[in-house]
C-alpha cells in the first residue's frame, strides 16, 4: 500500500529533524508548526501548552485537516530532564500522546520519534521487542510515551532513535558542539562507556516518509 502524504503537520519543524522532514517533504505537503520562541512564519505550537491544554491537540489537528502528523519536537536534554520529570512527561509523553489520539479519531497516521534511552544499556544491541527498561527521567518519558501512545493509537509508527546529527539550524547536535568546542581550543567531556550508531537526520527523515508512505505501523 502507498499512501499519499499530502498534508503532514510537522511538529517542532524548527528542531534539525523537522527541518529535514519539511525539506524532504516539500514546503507543499507540509504543515510546520514552530515554538512561539522560533522567528518563523507558520503554526505556532508548544507541546507544554498542548499538555496543559486537553482540547489543543483535537482543535489543531480539526483546522488544518492534516493527511498526517509527525511529532518531532520534545524536551531532548538528556541530563536537563533530571530533576524536572513532571516537565519531561509533559512534553514528551502527554502532549505527543494527546495528538495521537487526536489523529486515532480521525484514522490519521501519526509518527513519534523516541530513544534508544527507553533502555539501561547494560545488554545492548537491543531489539523492537526488548523490555523497556529506562534508568533516567529523559528515558521514563519517551518509554511512557511509547505505552501512551501504542494505547491510544494502535497503528502508531514509532521510531527509535540515537545520537541524531546533520545539518541543523540551531546547531545543537552533537557534532555542532564537538566542532565549535574545539574549534575554540577548549576541552569536552564526553562518556567513553558508551556505544551508539548515530542517526544522520536527513536520513531520518527519509526514512520517515517512506515507511509513512508505505502504511508501515509499530516500533522500529
Amino acid at each position: 500500500m502507498t499512501r499519499p502524504l499530502e498534508r503532514v503537520l510537522v511538529i517542532g519543524a524548527s528542531g534539525q529533524v523537522g527541518a529535514a522532514l519539511v525539506e524532504r517533504l516539500g514546503p507543499e505537503a507540509s504543515i510546520p508548526t514552530y515554538a512561539r520562541s522560533a522567528v518563523r512564519t507558520g503554526v505556532q505550537l508548544e507541546l507544554a501548552q498542548a499538555a496543559q491544554d486537553r482540547d489543543l491537540a483535537d482543535s489543531l489537528v480539526e483546522q488544518l485537516s492534516p493527511t498526517a502528523v509527525i511529532c518531532a519536537a520534545g524536551l531532548n536534554d538528556v541530563d536537563g530532564c533530571e530533576g524536572q520529570l513532571e516537565r519531561a512527561l509533559a512534553i514528551n509523553c502527554e502532549a505527543p500522546a494527546r495528538f495521537a489520539a487526536a489523529c486515532a479519531r480521525r484514522s490519521l497516521p501519526f509518527v513519534y520519534y523516541s530513544s534508544e534511552y527507553v533502555f539501561d544499556g547494560f545488554a545492548g544491541p537491543y531489539r523492537e521487542a526488548d523490555a523497556l527498561s529506562p534508568t533516567g527521567a529523559y528515558g521514563r518519558s519517551k518509554a511512557q510515551a511509547e505505552v501512551a501512545i501504542a494505547e491510544v493509537h494502535a497503528t502508531a509508527l514509532i521510531l527509535r532513535t540515537t545520537v541524531v546529527y546533520g545539518p541543523d539550524r540551531q546547531g545543537k547536535n552533537f557534532a555542532y558542539r564537538l566542532a565549535s568546542t574545539l574549534a575554540a581550543g577548549e576541552r569536552i567531556r564526553v562518556p567513553n562507556d558508551q556505544i551508539s550508531t548515530p542517526t544522520y537526520n536527513r536520513d531520518l527523515a527519509r526514512a520517515t516518509v517512506e515507511l509513512l508512505r508505505s502504511g508501515a505501523t509499530g516500533i522500529y
